[in-house]
């Protein structure tokens, strides 16, 4: 019920960062070796990484003063969203860049990944994303 409580923005940047978190787990680089079996990797390796941090920060961030967990932020949490926003995006971003643009190989992790980070950016950067409380 703590989360209906939430401004809209906040929740779709929450939903995002869940989002992020099981794009994670998902294949973000798959090949075929025919009858030889195939290989694929998930989102906790290389830049894949940035996003798996990220959105874990971006939920924990909000979960953990649910079920009464005090801290200090070091910097104002309006500020650390649209930071570990970008950093959930650029995760799958710099993925297709190191693949250089191989599409066929890119696994739905990393495009599950790409949605979630776009859609954390562009609210934690919107306008609707009111002020924290303390």
């Amino acid at each position: 019920m703590k989360f209906k409580k939430e401004p809209v923005g906040r929740q779709r940047i929450v939903v995002a960062g869940l989002a992020g978190v099981v794009a994670s787990f998902l294949p973000w680089w798959s090949i075929s070796f025919g009858s030889f079996g195939s290989a694929s990797v998930n989102g906790w390796h290389s830049y894949g990484m940035l996003t798996t941090i990220a959105s874990l920060a971006i939920v924990l961030n909000w979960l953990l003063p649910k079920v009464g967990v005090k801290y200090n932020l070091p910097w104002k949490e309006e500020i650390l969203l649209k930071i570990f926003s970008v950093a959930m995006l650029a995760g799958p971003v710099l993925w297709i860049i190191d693949t250089s643009f191989s599409f066929s190989m890119i696994g739905l992790g990393v495009y599950l990944a790409l949605v979630a980070g776009g859609v954390a950016v562009y609210y934690s950067f919107a306008k609707t994303l009111p002020k924290a409380t303390k």
